[in-house]
C-alpha cells in the first residue's frame, strides 16, 4: 500500500476551508485552555516545590519533550496528508504503521535514558526514566490523531489534546499537592500520552477510521518513513531549538539557573500563543490564495497579519520587559525573583517572536518544506553558537539573550525568503502603532519596578486610548481583522461528486474572491 502524495490545499474539497476555519477556532479555544492549565501548573508548582525540585522537573520534562518530538520522525504530517487524500485507506494505513510508530517511540525512550546516563547524576536518570514512559504512547497517539486530522475531525482532536494537557497539568498539580513531589508530577507527565492514545483510539473506532487492529507492514512503514524524512529533520531541529537552552543550562550552569530560566521561558511561551488568533485564519487564507496562484493577494493577507502581530506584540513586550520583577513576584512568588532578569530580556524581544510566528505561516501555507528546513538548520546553528558563547558567562540571562538574538536574525532571514518567493516585504512597525505604545512605556516607567496589577491594567487602558487617539487602528483595519476570520469560512459553491472531489479552477477562485477586494 502506497502513501498518497501531498498536494497543495487549494485542491481540497469545497467544504475544507470552512472545516479548517471551524477546526482552527476549536484548536485556538481548546489549546488556549490547555495553555492556561499548563501555566497554572507552573504557578502552583513554584509555590509548592522548592527550586531544586522544580529544576528536576524542568530538566526531565525538557529531555522527554526532545525525545518525544524527535521520535515522531515527521510521521504525523505525512499521515495527515495521506489520510486526507485517501480517507478510506486510514484503517489499512494505521494498522500497518502503528507498530512502527511504537518502535520509534521506544527507541526515543531508550535514547533519552542513555543521554541522561551520560550527562546527569543517578537521580536525574530516574526522573527521565519515569517521565519518558509515555514516549511510545505519544508516538502512537500522534499517528492516530493525525488520522483524525485527515478526516477533518479537528475539534475532536483538539479535545483529546486538551485532555492530555489536563492530565499533565492538573493531574500533576493534584499529585504535587498530595505530597508526591517531583516524581508525582513526572508520573502525570508519563501518564498523559496513554490517556490521549486511549481516547484517540476510541474516537477513531467510533468514526470508523481504525478498528484497533495492528499488523506490521514493512513496505508501508518504509514508504511512510521515506516521505517523512524532510519533516523528521525539520521537526527534530524544531524540538532541539524549543528546549536546547534548558538542556545546555543543565550542563553548563547550576540547577537554580535551569529553573530560573525555565519559568521565565514558560511564561513567554504562554504569551506567544496569542498569535494563534492571527496565525490560524492567516494560514487558511494564505493557503487558499497561494493554491490559486494569487501571490499578491497572499502578500496582502501576510502584511495585515504582521501588522496585527505588532499591535499585540509591542504592548506585550513593554509590559513584560518593564514589569518583569513584579510579574515574577506575583505569578511565581518571592523564591523566583531571579527569573525577572531573563524574563525582562525575553519580554523585550517578545514582539519579534510574534512576527516570526506569522512569517512561518507563509512557509507552511506554501508547503515549502525544503526552504523551511534550510532555515531551521540555520536557526539551530545560531542558537547553539550563541548559547555556548553566552551561557557560561551570563547564565539564564545569556540563554535569554541568545534566544532573542536568534529571533531577530530569523526575522531578517524569513523576510528575505518572503521577498524572493512571495514578493512581499515584512512591514516595519507602523509609526502610529509605535506612537500609541509611547504613553504605555512612559506610564510603566513612572509606575516603577513594583507597579502591581492595577498599574498594568491602567497602562493597557492608556494603550487602547492611545491607539484610538493616534488612529493606529481605524474602521478599515477592524474590517480587515473581521475578514481575516470570516473569509476563511467560504460558502461552498461547487457540487462535487464522490468520484471527483477537486473543484474546478473557476470554483476555487470563487472561494477566495468574495473578500479579496474588500481585504485590500
Amino acid at each position: 500500500m502506497g502513501i498518497a502524495p501531498h498536494v497543495p490545499p487549494a485542491d481540497a474539497r469545497p467544504g475544507d476551508a470552512a472545516a479548517a476555519a471551524r477546526g482552527g477556532t476549536a484548536i485556538f479555544v481548546l489549546q488556549s485552555l490547555g495553555r492556561v492549565f499548563a501555566l497554572l501548573f507552573v504557578v502552583a508548582a513554584t509555590r509548592t516545590l522548592s527550586p531544586e525540585e522544580l529544576s528536576r522537573y524542568s530538566l526531565a520534562a525538557a529531555v522527554t519533550l526532545l525525545a518525544t518530538i524527535v521520535s515522531d520522525l515527521g510521521v504525523t504530517p505525512v499521515l495527515t496528508a495521506a489520510v486526507s487524500r485517501q480517507p478510506r485507506h486510514s484503517e489499512r494505513l494505521l494498522s500497518a504503521t502503528l507498530l512502527t510508530s511504537a518502535g520509534l517511540g521506544l527507541v526515543g525512550y531508550l535514547a533519552a535514558i542513555g543521554f541522561a546516563v551520560v550527562a546527569y547524576p543517578p537521580q536525574a536518570v530516574g526522573d527521565v526514566a519515569l517521565a519518558g514512559l509515555g514516549i511510545p504512547a505519544s508516538a502512537m497517539a500522534s499517528s492516530v490523531l493525525a488520522a483524525l486530522d485527515g478526516h477533518r475531525l479537528l475539534a475532536r482532536r483538539s479535545g483529546i489534546t486538551l485532555a492530555q494537557t489536563t492530565v499533565t497539568a492538573l493531574g500533576g498539580l493534584a499529585l504535587v499537592q498530595a505530597g508526591a513531589g517531583t516524581r508525582g508530577a513526572l508520573g502525570a507527565l508519563a501518564m498523559a500520552p496513554w490517556v490521549a492514545l486511549a481516547l484517540g483510539a476510541a474516537s477513531a473506532r467510533r468514526h470508523a477510521i481504525w478498528s484497533g487492529r495492528l499488523r506490521f507492514d514493512a513496505a508501508a512503514s518504509w514508504e511512510l518513513l521515506r516521505r517523512a524524512l524532510p519533516f523528521a529533520v525539520g521537526g527534530g531541529i524544531g524540538a532541539v531549538i524549543l528546549r536546547l537552552d534548558v538542556v545546555l543550562l543543565s550542563l553548563l550552569a547550576s540547577p537554580t539557573d535551569v529553573v530560573t530560566y525555565d519559568v521565565a521561558q514558560r511564561l513567554v511561551e504562554s504569551l506567544g500563543y496569542l498569535t494563534s488568533a492571527v496565525c490560524i485564519p492567516a494560514l487558511v487564507m494564505i493557503s487558499a490564495r497561494l493554491g490559486t496562484g494569487r501571490r499578491s493577494a497572499a502578500g496582502q493577507v501576510y502584511r495585515e497579519a504582521v501588522r496585527i502581530a505588532y499591535l499585540l506584540g509591542l504592548p506585550a513586550s513593554m509590559v513584560v520587559a518593564l514589569g518583569a520583577e513584579d510579574i515574577v513576584g506575583l505569578v511565581f512568588g518571592p523564591s523566583y525573583r531571579q527569573a525577572a532578569a531573563p524574563l525582562a530580556v525575553l519580554g523585550a524581544g517578545l514582539w519579534v517572536l510574534f512576527v516570526t510566528q506569522v512569517q512561518v505561516v507563509v512557509i507552511t501555507a506554501g508547503l515549502r518544506v525544503a526552504l523551511g528546513l534550510g532555515l531551521a538548520v540555520v536557526h539551530l546553528a545560531v542558537v547553539v553558537a550563541l548559547d555556548l558563547a553566552l551561557i557560561p558567562h551570563f547564565g539564564p540571562g545569556g540563554a535569554a539573550g541568545a534566544m532573542v538574538a536568534s529571533w531577530v536574525l530569523m526575522a531578517f532571514a524569513y523576510d528575505r525568503l518572503h521577498r524572493r518567493t512571495l514578493g512581499a516585504r515584512t512591514p516595519l512597525p507602523p509609526a502610529r502603532v509605535v506612537a500609541a505604545c509611547a504613553p504605555l512605556g512612559a506610564w510603566l516607567v513612572l509606575a516603577g519596578p513594583r507597579m502591581g496589577l492595577a498599574a498594568v491594567a491602567v497602562g493597557l487602558v492608556v494603550y487602547v486610548a492611545s491607539v484610538v487617539l493616534t488612529r493606529a487602528v481605524g474602521t478599515a483595519d477592524l474590517e480587515r481583522v473581521r475578514l481575516l476570520w470570516s473569509s476563511s469560512r467560504p460558502t461552498p459553491t461547487v457540487d462535487a461528486s464522490a468520484d471527483d472531489d477537486r473543484p474546478t479552477p473557476a470554483a476555487r477562485h470563487q472561494l477566495v474572491d468574495a473578500s479579496e477586494e474588500r481585504f485590500s
